[in-house]
């Protein structure tokens, strides 16, 4: 795994003692637990570190966190000064529970590895470029360093540190810029070797895998000396060209051991490997003998717990430099001192955070590696030189929503939310996200929302924002593509409302093939819409009976007992014109035209009844809501071909209730389509009426609490029943 950055509390090493230095900051001194930097200078790093940094945005704002963390390290103290004793002995108590608890619980049955490439993005570098092997070398650039190999380290050169810094302390280090289509391609081929062992391995990152080989134990045993055999003709450690055959054992020392053999083999990269009895002392163990080694760790409580019993707690995942701090000033820097003081740290940090601490003392990590998890996000980031352009930040986020949109497809999953993630120039991290009806993957789709996310973000800075990281995500995934599940539209409802009454009429079957009318249009070579197909025997056989909305039809039919619904036979021809024209001033039928992705917004029963809530058609400009090339006017009228439509009734497509249009104003039918569309608002009126009838009729009734969100006359004290008749009438 590529070394963090991270270290251990300055003040607490005897070396600074002995010299007189500023004050490092814990946050920004070497991490000395990675491996290859055993052994080193750290007060003179840790000086040329501070020396080359102080006065810099980086440092002033780790000279913030680290303030923040003195302040809780403040507050952890008051805490324990307030301890009783009673409180001690009882928290003893209740931490020797939970250790008997997860004693029970230890598993020493299975054979966990985790397998860490040594040097992975230095390694691939220096394999193809042999020059590069002896001499301190980093992958990265002058803002930041990926990696380092092991040449590099013995200056204090690693991960997460600034390229000129790297400079400072070995001046003749070589930077070499990244290449992540090499390393992927590398990591494939080590992936390829692995999966031989466990099918179900479990991958972190590029450079690192655990892997459960018990059950492939199982089968190494029965297997021939043949199947064990490798050729060796590509490693030869006195650099000459030999061919020569190795055979593998059958316990799992020789199994890691044949595993990194190939995949030396396969990539000319080494590998270290760790053997235990769970994933947290795997982890621990494959940094054992690093670079190229293995270490195994008997699968019994007595090796377990003297492995555990002198390891620094910076060398046991989960435990980074703000938690390493807190223990120290506790006085906790071994596994064992995690133990001995098991009782005070349970008074002092939470639940899960304690139980953590005591899992960690007895060495019981996890046994079950899942590799079929849910994904919870994806995004993808890039860290560059400090830009303050509108114009250049919003190309970075194009170009980032590409490669976040190869990353989505390659793992077949969609988000809801897409979140911006800034850094600015002053280390400030900065994220803004918004969440979608439907979910997005490709870049035409994420870019327009980062852009809009961005725009917001430098409209609320008086000054001019300048940038060092930008970042696109997705959350909220869902799996595979939303191909054919656009959102449904008015214009869906509409037809499928018309489709209906088709099924039940064959007159209107009949009409739409042989209405000449409809086809007059067509006459000057004008190709029909594909989108508003004519109405024929061909399309009438449509079953709704499986989808989702004939359960809202049906529920809103029954809801509405009060409302008159025509039977088909009354219902003699359904228009369905689609014409080009320009102008369009025909008032008595239902006239629009609505674009498919345009989401119908649930709206509040009070805007649904209100008089100005949906204007009328005189006062709605048609170019603002039709297409000024296609007009789709849906409505009901005779078979009859005289044209005559000053008559021509309204159907709810919803509920299938008719209104003649003397009888109703298009207001009034936007209104009770509103209602209708808002299905919650119906039941919750419905269930007022039923329970005034049960006031009514039983007074011992017990009275219930209305939803808050009912608005409108509905909220009122029930003195009368109350109707949609009621609401469409006002």
């Amino acid at each position: 795994m590529e070394d963090e950055c991270s270290s251990p509390d300055a003040e607490n090493e005897s070396s600074y003692e002995t010299m007189e230095q500023p004050q490092i900051l814990s946050r920004m001194s070497l991490n000395d637990n990675k491996a290859g930097m055993q052994g080193l200078d750290k007060a003179k790093i840790n000086k040329i570190i501070h020396d080359n940094s102080v006065g810099s945005k980086f440092y002033e704002n780790e000279r913030k966190k680290d303030a923040m963390v003195n302040e809780r390290i403040k507050k952890l103290l008051e805490q324990m000064s307030q301890i009783t004793p009673e409180q001690m002995d009882a928290a003893y108590g209740q931490t020797n529970v939970i250790i008997e608890e997860l004693e029970k619980s230890r598993d020493l049955s299975r054979t966990i590895v985790h397998v860490d490439m040594d040097a992975f993005y230095a390694s691939v570098e220096e394999r193809d470029k042999p020059e590069l092997k002896n001499k301190p070398m980093a992958v990265g650039g002058m803002d930041m360093l990926s990696t380092s190999n092991y040449a590099a380290r013995k200056y204090g050169v690693r991960a997460a540190m600034p390229g000129f810094i790297g400079k400072k302390l070995c001046p003749e280090l070589v930077l070499v810029p990244l290449n992540f289509s090499k390393y992927r391609e590398v990591s494939k081929n080590v992936r390829e070797v692995l999966k031989d062992y466990d099918p179900n391995f479990c991958p972190m990152g590029l450079d690192e895998a655990y892997l459960d080989i018990t059950k492939y134990l199982e089968t190494r045993k029965v297997m021939s000396e043949e199947v064990r055999t490798f050729t060796c003709d590509n490693i030869s450690k006195d650099g000459t060209d030999s061919d020569h055959c190795v055979v593998f054992g059958v316990s799992a020392e020789d199994v890691v051991q044949e595993m990194r053999f190939r995949i030396e083999l396969k990539t000319r990269l080494t590998a270290s490997a760790g053997i235990a009895p769970n994933a947290l002392l795997a982890k621990v163990a494959s940094d054992m003998n690093k670079p190229n080694g293995q270490f195994i760790l008997e699968p019994s409580r007595e090796s377990v717990l003297s492995f555990v019993k002198g390891l620094s707690i910076r060398k046991v995942t989960g435990v980074g430099k703000v938690t390493e701090k807190l223990l120290n000033a506790l006085g906790v820097k071994t596994c064992s001192d995690l133990y001995e003081k098991r009782s005070l740290l349970f008074s002092l940090f939470s639940s899960t955070m304690s139980n953590h601490f005591l899992r960690i003392s007895i060495g019981i990590g996890s046994t079950v590696l899942v590799n079929d998890s849910e994904r919870k996000s994806i995004s993808i980031e890039r860290t560059f030189h400090n830009i303050s352009k509108p114009e250049v930040m919003y190309k970075k986020c194009e170009e980032l929503c590409d490669g976040l949109e190869v990353d989505a497809k390659n793992a077949a999953v969609q988000g809801h939310t897409v979140t911006l993630k800034i850094k600015l120039a002053t280390f400030e991290l900065h994220t803004r996200s918004k969440t979608l009806l439907h979910p997005v993957s490709s870049k035409s789709e994420v870019f327009p929302v980062i852009a809009d996310l961005l725009r917001q973000e430098l409209a609320l800075k008086k000054k001019a924002l300048s940038l060092r990281l930008i970042g696109v995500g997705l959350s909220k995934l869902t799996k595979g593509s939303r191909a054919g599940r656009k959102q449904k539209s008015l214009d869906y409802f509409l037809q499928k409302s018309s489709q209906k009454v088709a099924t039940n009429s064959p007159e209107i079957c009949r009409a739409g093939s042989s209405n000449d009318e409809n086809n007059d249009s067509l006459s000057n070579g004008d190709k029909p819409d594909p989108s508003v197909a004519p109405i024929s025997s061909e399309n009438c056989n449509i079953d709704i009976s499986d989808n989702e909305e004939s359960d809202i039809f049906n529920d809103c039919t029954q809801l509405l007992p009060d409302t008159e619904i025509l039977p088909s036979e009354q219902l003699t021809t359904i228009r369905t014109d689609c014409h080009t024209s320009d102008n369009d001033d025909s008032t008595n039928g239902v006239s629009s035209c609505f674009d498919e992705n345009l989401a119908i917004e649930r709206v509040e029963l009070e805007s649904a009844i209100s008089d100005n809530s949906n204007p009328s058609i005189e006062e709605v400009n048609p170019s603002s809501l039709v297409s000024p090339s296609k007009t789709c006017n849906f409505g009901i009228s005779s078979s009859s071909s005289s044209g005559n439509t000053s008559a021509t009734p309204m159907t709810c497509p919803v509920c299938n209730a008719t209104f003649c249009a003397e009888d109703i104003t298009l207001s009034k039918f936007n209104n009770h389509l509103d209602s209708c569309l808002n299905r919650k608002a119906v039941i919750d009126l419905v269930r007022c009426e039923s329970e005034l009838y049960e006031s009514e009729t039983n007074p011992r009734a017990k009275k219930r609490k209305y939803p808050q969100k009912l608005s409108g006359p509905s909220r009122k004290k029930c003195t009368q029943r109350t109707t949609l008749d009621m609401f469409l009438s006002k």
